[in-house]
């Protein structure tokens, strides 16, 4: 039930993780080993985060945090100590800023020592509870003043460290695993008396629920499937689907932290963090599930481990730099809106800044003709609608798409992807490879494929887009299949259908065909000596032999188009500058000749810096970064500068 993570910048949202500067929806605490935790804004789509804050050295997190809604703050629980725990308190972000700290006080916990921490009624917003595993005890603590209102201790058979405690509706949910099953007690969330207890025939089992929404969890049973469930008042367990688990549970380890599960209540889902350890080698996931059926929504890798998930609605309203008349796309229309209200003057953002990413600005009294607030103009947040909007604003995040009110997620099962073999210059060949993905299913059956490839004409010189058969796991062309395309340039598109004709399904997935095409020799814009040429694959249907339609799409993805006048790299300046594994999965690359390297520099696509290194010893670490596309720059002794692409697939 893994999707591939495609090596490419996606334009579908929130196009730009790999920055690693923009406010999501999810939060969660990342774990980086060694005692360091950090607590970060997370994509649901592609594993982009946003650093917020580092925890205390060695800080050890309770079951949850306590999310407040009306003051917006989150805090967590330190239960290092066995006689008094810490209670730090954070005010999650709203809005991007480059310098933001959200610690605003430390509060200790006195008693016998707290492991988990819930939040409680949302609306009031006044209590929390907290639970001691050891002496099986639950308090009710007021918020503000962290007084101790409610106490009760209570005796459980064979308690677990696997116990998790979870407020819904005015009750409070343990959940006690002890071997073969699971004890779920039910307690008043006001009185802390014990109301209901029920048995399950589960190892483990743990809960999240959302008022008015109900109540879910992961349960696994003895044969090491883990399950998604609905558990009612009345105690009833509803099995809604199987979630992914080992298939080979001697070799393999599935685990699913009971610290991280949210409901997504706006997309119907739950979100899940989850770790795999197969052949020794551990991977972690974030991913989503419909609580209607268990099918994935969506699934990413993430470097580390993350727990303590959490949701925040953002703004729907946020200026994305460049595009002024809010229609989630950046285009020369938006210059429009910039020209109608040139030097009008609105208030400015807390941060100046054009980076992409989702920017609280103050709503004005005045809108466009669309009726979009006029504040999306200001494309830079200096308070006034200018020039500068266009050249930082427009032309520099030309192309760019996004969704303003939440990340976006992979809208099918099996989505076709695109890989690029290299740079792209002007008047150069250009070829990029386009495959399907199977992983979420490799016994799924394939026969025929039809898809349309949208680009943008600027770019690629008249009638010169084709396409060419790869013979790879398709088979063989004209012998297995046949491959057509209709090339429709004045609509700025290619039609593309693959078909078997020997009445032999497909399986397995993989590289399907070659688009290929000729640069322009002039491309009018390139900035900073390159620019971003925008592809599309819409239009997708695949169907097996049969006939039965399986659920596939698209997705939106852009090339870096370079000026013809940058230098091409002799075969003795790629040595120099030649580093491996690229792609990689891994924290560190690794340069074959690196004696005549003196600084090497990091840059995202849209030319900002992001690491610098000097005094290189054959390799750099570049854990730091976040899966994506990057470009690499190397500086020799002789003051000579060599350029590449990297890409990181964790």
């Amino acid at each position: 039930m893994r999707k591939l993570i495609v090596i490419l910048c996606c334009l579908v949202g929130l196009i730009h993780a790999q920055n690693g500067n923009f406010i999501h929806d999810l939060f969660g605490v990342s774990d980086r080993g060694s005692g360091i935790k950090v607590f970060e804004a997370l994509n649901q789509n592609n594993g982009g985060s946003v650093e917020i804050e580092t925890l205390p050295f060695n800080f050890e997190l309770g079951n949850e945090f306590l999310y407040s809604t009306s003051s917006n703050d989150i805090s967590f629980i330190d239960t290092v100590s066995s006689t008094a725990s810490f209670m730090y308190q954070y005010l999650s972000p709203i809005e991007y800023t480059q310098t933001y700290t959200g610690l605003q006080n430390t509060t200790t916990l006195q008693g016998q020592g707290y492991n988990e921490l819930f939040a409680t009624n949302l609306l009031n917003d006044t209590l929390f509870y907290t639970y001691n595993h050891e002496f099986s005890t639950i308090n009710s603590i007021e918020k503000l003043s962290h007084a101790i209102v409610n106490s009760t201790t209570f005796s459980i058979n064979n308690l677990s460290i696997d116990d998790n405690l979870n407020y819904f509706e005015n009750n409070l949910y343990l959940c006690s695993a002890n071997g073969t099953n699971v004890d779920v007690y039910i307690f008043n969330a006001s009185s802390l008396l014990l109301v209901n207890q029920f048995q399950y025939s589960y190892t483990s089992m743990y809960l999240v629920g959302f008022s008015g929404y109900g109540l879910y969890g992961v349960a696994k049973n003895t044969n090491e499937e883990y399950k998604l469930i609905s558990l009612d008042s009345t105690g009833t367990i509803i099995e809604i689907g199987l979630l992914p688990s080992c298939s080979n549970c001697i070799n393999e380890t599935f685990s699913y932290d009971k610290n991280a599960l949210t409901i997504d209540t706006a997309n119907n889902s739950l979100i899940l963090a989850r770790s795999e350890t197969i052949s020794s080698q551990t991977s972690y996931y974030i991913s989503s599930f419909s609580l209607s059926n268990a099918q994935p929504i969506y699934n990413f890798n993430t470097p580390y481990r993350y727990s303590h998930l959490m949701l925040q609605k953002p703004a729907d309203d946020l200026v994305y730099p460049g595009d002024a008349n809010h229609d989630k796309t950046v285009g020369m229309e938006d210059i429009f809106a910039i020209g109608i209200h040139y030097n009008d003057i609105v208030d400015f953002r807390s941060v100046i800044s054009t980076d992409w990413i989702g920017q609280f600005a103050f709503s004005t009294n005045d809108t466009l003709a669309n009726g979009v607030d006029i504040k999306h103009a200001d494309c830079n947040g200096d308070g006034s609608i200018n020039d500068i909007d266009i050249e930082d604003g427009v032309l520099a995040n030309y192309h760019y798409t996004h969704n303003s009110e939440k990340s976006t997620q992979s809208t099918c099962d099996f989505p076709l992807y695109v890989v690029f073999p290299q740079l792209y210059k002007e008047n150069d060949s250009a070829t990029i490879k386009i495959g399907l993905d199977l992983s979420n299913n490799l016994a799924q059956q394939v026969y025929g494929i039809k898809f349309t490839l949208e680009f943008d004409t600027n770019f690629v010189q008249s009638s010169s887009m084709h396409a060419q058969a790869t013979d790879d796991w398709f088979g063989i062309e004209n012998n297995n299949y046949l491959l057509k395309y209709k090339n429709d340039f004045a609509a700025n598109k290619m039609d593309v259908g693959v078909v078997g004709i020997d009445k032999i399904n497909r399986s397995g997935g993989g590289i399907l065909i070659d688009g290929i095409w000729t640069m322009e020799d002039e491309v009018i814009p390139i900035t900073n000596l390159s620019d971003s040429m925008l592809l599309r694959i819409t239009n997708v249907k695949i169907i097996d032999f049969y006939e039965n339609e399986i659920d596939a799409c698209g997705l939106d993805t852009f090339v870096v188009v370079y000026d013809k006048t940058v230098g091409i790299r002799t075969p003795e300046e790629a040595k120099v500058f030649d580093f491996y594994p690229n792609p990689t999965k891994n924290n560190n690359i690794y340069f074959s000749n690196h004696k005549d390297i003196e600084t090497v520099e990091i840059f995202s696509l849209q030319g900002k810096l992001i690491s610098s290194y000097s005094n290189i010893d054959n390799t750099i670490n570049i854990g730091e970064l976040n899966n994506g596309v990057y470009l690499i720059k190397a500086k020799d002794k002789n003051a000579t500068t060599y350029t590449n692409k990297l890409a990181i697939n964790r």
